[in-house]
């Protein structure tokens, strides 16, 4: 899947990848093409030094996410600022998504790190469910990712 096809397949590898028994035939092997794997930050490096570049602009990625999740486009500036995750999951989530994993050459053009902020509880209601592994595959636990498919990934 490419985009929000990457996140659909990323996804269902998981749900297969969490019960023992289903009647589908487990696929072999994940193609992921630029997929779209979590929205618990968007500050990330890559956002960053592509926050412009069309077609996918940070600001759109954030609105389709919203849409994609529940259609309340009204914290839309909140997620862009990082203000919709609680810190102990920010704390949880940096064994996926923290900067520090990226090889110096990933951050070299104009990543600036953002200072981790405390959360809006209101945002945060809004927007729970997309934290979670069936809307953010990139944050399953570990346990499910080793049951998946092995994954091509191409960005």
């Amino acid at each position: 899947g490419d985009s929000a096809g990457g996140n659909l397949t990323a996804a269902l590898c998981q749900r297969l990848a969490e019960k023992e028994e289903h009647p589908l035939t487990s696929p072999c092997a994940q193609i992921l093409i630029y997929p779209v794997l979590q929205m618990a930050d968007f500050n990330l490096p890559s956002y960053q030094q592509n926050h412009s570049v069309p077609v996918l602009f940070r600001d759109r990625m954030v609105f389709y996410y919203l849409h994609y999740l529940n259609g309340d486009t009204s914290v839309a500036e909140d997620v862009l600022e990082g203000n919709h995750v609680p810190v102990d999951l920010k704390l949880k989530y940096r064994k996926w998504l923290s900067p520090d994993r990226l090889p110096t050459e990933c951050k070299a053009r104009g990543f600036h790190p953002k200072v981790m902020n405390s959360h809006d509880g209101e945002v945060y209601d809004i927007i729970k469910t997309g934290l979670e592994p069936g809307i953010s595959p990139l944050l399953a636990e570990d346990a499910i990712i080793r049951k998946m498919p092995p994954a091509f990934i191409l960005t």
